[in-house]
């Protein structure tokens, strides 16, 4: 079975009957509910390519007794990030002289999907599973747990998934990784990756930081920084090991 170049929409709807409702559920029905050992499973042959899961909550794969599970290639997103950023300078009358150096205060936040049920992925009694070039989202818990199988029987290459053995708690990725800071007028006020300001000239520089979510641009407020006064910019700084 291939499930290639589908859009899926995993909604948050209060239910209480079942405690998971992944994306994709393999679930066979056996007699007394039990499975054969990871050696026999029951399904073969499933792969799941190019797909786009927007996830408001729960599991993107749970997988019970298959073979040759391959998981390719996909994007798995948070439907509402939610994302929030705020910066703050520390100089409440802001200003800055020529010379001086500010760190900014960077707040962000944002959805996390950090419940039991909200791993990745979830494999029980599977052999030869597969995950290989997929893309994640912050705010997620990247894990793939395993459950009466060996980790010998996953072939994890995604480096965002770390693979575990039935721990279902492990903590969520942070909501919103990498923040990138931008100076109006570098040339006033520079700021580096880091958020470090540093004024080089007398005027005036806006500074803001954003986020990249699925190629959106998310803005944090601005702060309207002026140069004045005294002071003096270094032409060079000498580093000796």
């Amino acid at each position: 079975m291939t499930i290639r170049n589908n859009e899926f929409y995993i909604k948050s709807i209060g239910r209480t009957s079942w405690e998971y409702a992944p994306a994709v559920y393999v679930h066979p029905v056996t007699k007394g509910g039990r499975l054969p050992s990871e050696n026999t499973p029951i399904h073969k042959n499933i792969t799941i390519d190019g797909n786009t899961f927007h996830m408001d909550v729960d599991t993107v794969v749970y997988a019970e007794s298959v073979e040759n599970l391959t998981f390719t290639n996909n994007k798995i997103l948070r439907t509402n990030p939610d994302i929030s950023i705020e910066l703050s300078s520390g100089s409440e009358s802001g200003q800055m002289k020529v010379g001086e150096t500010l760190a900014l205060t960077t707040t962000k936040d944002g959805d996390k999907h950090e419940r039991r049920q909200d791993n990745a992925f979830e494999f029980k009694s599977c052999k030869n599973v597969t995950l290989k070039g997929n893309t994640y989202d912050d705010g997620l818990k990247k894990y793939a747990v395993l459950h009466n199988m060996s980790t010998d029987n996953i072939h994890n290459e995604d480096t965002d998934i770390k693979v575990i053995e039935n721990d279902r708690s492990q903590p969520v990725n942070d909501p919103v990784s990498t923040v990138y800071y931008v100076s109006s007028a570098p040339e006033i006020i520079s700021v580096d990756n880091a958020g470090t300001l540093t004024a080089k000239k007398s005027g005036s520089a806006d500074i803001y930081a954003y986020y990249i979510w699925d190629g959106t641009i998310v803005k944090s407020n601005i702060l309207t920084l002026t140069v004045d006064g005294e002071g003096t910019v270094p032409e060079s700084v000498k580093i000796q090991a």
